[in-house]
């Protein structure tokens, strides 16, 4: 076929519509007409935009999910126990107490350790206590009786100044080693126990001793008042 003859024959619809495809132009080896190719054509179109769909509509859901799917969770966080710190006072208050107040010891006295009433008895009679002079004195020359003895504590005389009838006695603290010390020295000069109720004992020329806790006394009586000694120590003991 000459070349006009092809060009011509190209022009003719009924010749393609009914001619046979060659080898060439059907790459399965069969013949099919313009019309089933073009069909093929339509239908290898739309499974192509279908398939381009389906892999877009896939690419979406995939992405969405991801979108939604939460990390890992990694370990919880562990805290450290929150260091509280120790109450510090504050600088600017002290705390303050009530200062401790010891009631103030009571001093033995010439007059004190005697009952009012009989104190009373002596100012009538002009008696009066003896004076500082007095006692440094015994201190100092003694009295022949025992009472220097009580130059670490009071020493009383109460009488009329110069006269003949008095009572002495003394009052002084002594510690437990002491108090034997010299209760033994009462009893080996001849002093005996006279009364139950406390350490009463009488002493060599008329003197009398007691002994009570922490203390001790001494009495020397030359005008007659009965029972001084039990006075003084019921006096002695409240101080």
């Amino acid at each position: 076929m000459t070349p006009e003859e092809r060009l011509k024959a190209s022009r003719d619809p009924e010749r393609w519509e009914h001619a046979p495809l060659r080898p060439r132009d059907n790459p399965f080896g069969q013949r099919y007409s313009p019309r089933t190719r073009t069909v093929f054509r339509s239908v290898l179109a739309v499974a192509v935009v279908a398939a381009v769909g389906g892999v877009l509509v896939v690419g979406a859901v995939l992405g969405r999910g991801a979108d939604n799917v939460s990390p890992p969770a990694g370990p919880a966080p562990t805290s450290s126990p929150t260091q509280v710190p120790d109450p510090t006072p504050d600088p600017t208050v002290a705390p303050t107490e009530d200062p401790i107040v010891e009631p103030p010891a009571s001093a033995a006295t010439c007059t004190n350790l005697l009952d009012a009433k009989r104190v009373t008895k002596f100012e009538n009679a002009g008696w009066g206590p003896s004076d500082d002079e007095y006692r440094q004195k015994v201190i100092d020359e003694g009295d022949g009786k025992g009472l220097s003895k009580f130059a670490d504590g009071i020493i009383c005389r109460w009488g009329v100044m110069n006269g003949d009838q008095s009572i002495m006695f003394g009052y002084a603290a002594i510690s437990d080693e002491d108090a034997e010390v010299q209760r033994a020295k009462v009893i080996s000069g001849g002093g005996e126990l006279i009364d139950d109720n406390y350490e009463h004992y009488n002493g060599s020329g008329g003197a009398e001793y007691a002994f009570g806790d922490g203390f001790w006394l001494y009495y020397y009586d030359n005008a007659g008042e009965p029972n001084l000694m039990n006075m003084l120590y019921r006096n002695a003991a409240k101080l």
